[in-house]
């Protein structure tokens, strides 16, 4: 992906940039407001735009409804407020992340963005609800995908086929009730990782 940052505080800019490249991505640009934003974004062309919501000159949402949501603009706050969130949806954003959330997490959504998803975070308890009633296989199943590991090293560290793991990995993107194992990671990491990693 080619990317560029918007966001008025130097040492997030810093470490935004380290993690997205060292995953393989390019920076174009970063810039610190929200008018800077519009005329970069215009010039650069990127395949996404990682936008702050409140900055200054010319605050997130302004310079969203500038652009008209093109490229795919990913709204990166502090801000958990729903009146936000509703706001950036109705400005053209495609997604709406916290700054709170992990590196592994906010990668994949961003791969997710430019393949096209829309991701706005979801009520917890439905999320909690799945993870309360997941198997202790299938667990260590959603562990795994969660580390990173194929189907293949899956099922030799569980000792079980992979067909079998397949069969797991199936059943639990219906229980997600999502479509493909990147969505699977989003919507289940941010809520289990813990319990599951311990498993």
């Amino acid at each position: 992906m080619r990317l560029i940052i918007v966001d008025d505080h130097p040492i997030f800019r810093d470490g935004l940039r380290r993690i997205l490249e060292d995953s393989g991505h390019t920076i174009l640009a970063e810039c610190s407001d929200g008018l800077e934003a519009v005329d970069t974004v215009r010039a650069q062309r990127p395949d996404l735009v990682l936008m702050d919501l409140h900055l200054p000159r010319q605050d997130g949402l302004a310079a969203v409804r500038a652009l008209g949501g093109r490229p795919p603009i990913v709204m990166l706050t502090v801000s958990e407020d729903a009146e936000d969130m509703r706001e950036a949806i109705d400005a053209g954003a495609s997604a709406y992340l916290l700054k709170s959330m992990d590196a592994q997490e906010l990668v994949c959504t961003l791969e997710m963005v430019v393949g096209g998803y829309r991701v706005y975070p979801d009520g917890p308890a439905s999320r909690d609800t799945v993870a309360a009633n997941l198997s202790e296989r299938q667990r260590q199943v959603l562990s795994g995908l969660i580390r990173g590991q194929t189907l293949k090293e899956i099922a030799r560290e569980l000792r079980i086929s992979q067909c079998t793991v397949r069969t797991y990995q199936e059943r639990l993107l219906e229980k997600f009730d999502v479509g493909s194992r990147a969505e699977l990671i989003y919507a289940a990491s941010g809520r289990v990782r813990g319990r599951l990693l311990q498993s």
